[in-house]
């Protein structure tokens, strides 16, 4: 699983 960052760059979803 590639860093959190970049997925969330890519498919920012609001996991908060």
């Amino acid at each position: 699983m590639p860093s959190p960052s970049r997925k969330n760059l890519l498919k920012p979803q609001p996991s908060a």
